[in-house]
Formats: C-alpha cells, sequence, structure tokens
C-alpha cells in the first residue's frame, strides 16, 4: 500500500493507493496522527485506487472519523468504489462521512483546487494564512474570470439541482410509492450508487446479504411501479422515467447526507410501518 498526502493551508488529500487491512491499518493511523498534529482541519481520503477493503478496514474508517472529529475536523470521502461504499451503506456508518464522487468535486466543496496542492503537510506560515480570507493572499491574483467561474461552480454545488427541488409532499410520496422499506432503499441504491443496470435475483439477493424471496417480491413490485424491468431468467433492468430517475437520484443525494438521512430514515421507517404520515 501507498499513501500520498498533499496539502493547502488546513485542508489535506491523503490518497490510498492500495489494500486496506490489518497489515496497513496502523500505518494509516499514523499518517492520520501526523495530519492531526499538524493542525490541519480538513481530511479529504481519496480512495480511487484502494483495491479492497476488509472488515478491519469498515473499522479504520469509523475511528478515522472519530479521530479527525475530536480535533474538531472534517473528513469527506472521494472516488469512493462501488464495493466501499456499498459496506459503508450496509453497515450504516455512510452517513458519518461527507462523500464527493470525486477528488476534484471534493476540493471544490472546499474552495480550493488541484493546482493549489502541494506536496506533504503544511508548513505552520502555511496554516497560520488559512487563518485570512485567500482573497487577501500576496500570491498572483487569479484573473477575474477564473474568480467568477469557481464561484458559479460552487454555487451551483450548494444549491439544489434545477431539476431536482422536491417538496416535503413529493418526497413523502417517492418514499411511500417507490421506496416503502429498508429494503426497498437498499435495493434501489445498490443500482444509482454502483451505476448498475441489471442484475439477476440470486446475484443481487447475495450481495444484499437478503433472501432471494424477499428480492424477488420488491423487484416484482419495482416493476409493477416503472422502476424496473424483466428482460427474463430472473434479471431485472434499472428501468425508471427520466423524470423519476431525477427523483431516486435527489433521494439518494439527500439520504447520504449526514444533516438529512435521520429524518428520511424516519420517513421510510414509517412507509415500512404502513403509516399515512
Amino acid at each position: 500500500m501507498n499513501v500520498h498526502l498533499r496539502s493547502f493551508q488546513d485542508i489535506v488529500v491523503l490518497e490510498i493507493d492500495g489494500y486496506i487491512d490489518n497489515n496497513t491499518v496502523p500505518v494509516l493511523f499514523q499518517s492520520l496522527a501526523g495530519i492531526i498534529s499538524s493542525g490541519c482541519h480538513t481530511v479529504i481520503m481519496g480512495l480511487e485506487h484502494t483495491k479492497i477493503v476488509l472488515s478491519t478496514g469498515i473499522g479504520f474508517f469509523i475511528e478515522a472519523h472519530d479521530m479527525i472529529e475530536a480535533a474538531n475536523g472534517h473528513l469527506i470521502l472521494a472516488d469512493v468504489p462501488h464495493d466501499i461504499n456499498y459496506m459503508l451503506c450496509l453497515t450504516e456508518i455512510d452517513s458519518f462521512f461527507g462523500e464527493m464522487p470525486s477528488l476534484s468535486r471534493a476540493l471544490l466543496q472546499v474552495g480550493i483546487s488541484e493546482n493549489d496542492l502541494i506536496p506533504g503537510l503544511p508548513s505552520r506560515r502555511q496554516r497560520v494564512s488559512s487563518l485570512y480570507p485567500r482573497t487577501e493572499s500576496k500570491g498572483p491574483p487569479k484573473h477575474k474570470s477564473e474568480i467568477l467561474r469557481l464561484k458559479k461552480l460552487r454555487e451551483k454545488q450548494e444549491a439544489p439541482h434545477p431539476r431536482h427541488g422536491m417538496s416535503d409532499e413529493m418526497l413523502k410520496k417517492l418514499i411511500h410509492t417507490y421506496l416503502p422499506s429498508r429494503q426497498a432503499v437498499d435495493l434501489v441504491n445498490y443500482f444509482i450508487s454502483g451505476k448498475r443496470s441489471s442484475m439477476q435475483i440470486s446475484r443481487l439477493a447475495a450481495a444484499l446479504h437478503q433472501s432471494p424471496r424477499i428480492t424477488a417480491k420488491i423487484m416484482k413490485k419495482l416493476e409493477n411501479r416503472g422502476v424496473m424491468k424483466h428482460i427474463g431468467a430472473e434479471i431485472y433492468n434499472y428501468a425508471p422515467t427520466k423524470e423519476l430517475r431525477e427523483q431516486l437520484e435527489e433521494f439518494f443525494i439527500r439520504w447520504h447526507r449526514a444533516s438529512e438521512h435521520r429524518e428520511l430514515l424516519k420517513l421510510v421507517i414509517s412507509a415500512e410501518n404502513g403509516e399515512s404520515g
């Protein structure tokens, strides 16, 4: 396993190339301890080249989150492979982390780009400079058009997607119609998070640790509601309409946000219990 550190002021990118297991976790904790002792508060963990996470890896993510939070910091996971994301969702710890689809998006969220990063941890002088607005930096200023472009990208990132923005009533209806149980949520999330288009019932049930009978029953209901399409041999395609696809994607974006996960989970459990809400 190789660990690559890059930083800017109090922001550190920790990229893990290789396996997270019993042999490598001590090395990762040593890296995190160094990051925290250097005074950095935002840690972006790049997982694009992290190949396998064993059960030890899940424990590492939990302890890493606790270490960084105890230091008044924030942990963001970027480029999370499907198998790792699935394990985080399965163990219900995915809501602990800020999660970004790419490193560039994670950097954009904290207001910098890859060009700002330097190898290793920042010096004390660089950390002190983070106390001041970046616009007061003595370095060469960005061109005005570049500043405006970054500002617009950041606003687009933070604002609700123009195609989305469901009302609370629409959200409740979506849950009661298409996601009326935690098992249904896990199933649809498996297709959306993994960007999968088709899957056989037996393989899907095994991946989700569900009974094949229950999985088949949920898939049939989703087929009747237009989310899935049965193409034979117990294989289903994820095939919602464009509008429904966008609504489901919005739901799962919000589902994976720590600030909204608990409320959405309450709505799903309410639907599961047959409550009208």
